[in-house]
């Protein structure tokens, strides 16, 4: 029990660390948690694909491993940083801090403001074709029409043209750190776009529509990273 409690006192104590930072530097801050977050997925991947390659390898004799009944951490760790890729490492540090937490900092803002705006404008619509309904059930039909007009936004406006963005920048570096051609990245992007896109949407959809509803507007992308790590594992892997 002492436990359970030390760790939520430490988890309340670091949240109200991220609040006192995200007020005096929020671009910076979330920058930062960005790049932490995308380094973060790039070592996940790191692991995962090592790991498979060191199973197969023992399975057919190409590594010799000595097995146990439990497997140290250090041994996880010299996995990773046997098999760390630095222009992978920069490619995606730099994706997560130049490009998702800038982006995605004022696109939060933007979008409040957006949605806000375009529900006014259907909800005054809505209420010219039917006959007024009393208060409470206004309030919340007019609740439940930002959330969607929020993700229908953000899903069939931001959402395509971001996700060609992350792509571009990923392969752009990865082919200019490897002395391949812009001409190949962009190539690479057109094979690759419409199966990442379809992906984005469903694993961002449910995750963004939880965001919206229930994720105070200034931890939007704090939120976002946590899901991120999983979207950046896949976006590695495709990669």
């Amino acid at each position: 029990m002492e436990i359970v409690t030390c760790a939520h006192d430490k988890l309340l104590q670091l949240l109200s660390s991220y609040q006192n930072v995200l007020r005096t530097d929020p671009l910076k801050t979330k920058a930062i948690t960005s790049c932490i977050v995308s380094l973060f997925g790039e070592l996940i991947c790191t692991y995962l694909n090592a790991s498979k390659e060191k199973r197969l390898g023992n399975r057919y004799g190409g590594f010799n491993l000595t097995t146990g009944p439990v497997v140290s951490v250090v041994g996880h760790v010299q996995l990773v940083l046997q098999n760390l890729n630095w222009k992978r490492m920069v490619t995606f540090g730099s994706l997560g801090g130049l490009l998702v937490g800038p982006v995605f900092h004022y696109w939060y803002a933007y979008l409040e403001q957006l949605s806000l705006r375009v529900t006014d404008m259907l909800f005054k619509y809505l209420n010219e074709q039917r006959i007024t309904e009393p208060r409470n059930i206004n309030e919340v039909r007019a609740s439940v029409l930002k959330r969607l007009v929020k993700l229908g936004i953000n899903q069939i406006l931001f959402t395509p043209p971001f996700v060609l963005c992350q792509l571009l920048f990923v392969q752009v570096f990865l082919t200019t750190f490897n002395g391949g051609s812009y001409a190949g990245a962009v190539r690479n992007v057109k094979n690759m776009y419409v199966v990442t896109l379809l992906s984005n949407l469903k694993l961002w959809t449910p995750c963004q529509l939880f965001n919206f509803t229930y994720v105070p507007v200034e931890y939007g992308v704090l939120f976002g990273n946590f899901v991120a790590v999983w979207w950046n594992i896949y976006l590695s892997s495709r990669v």
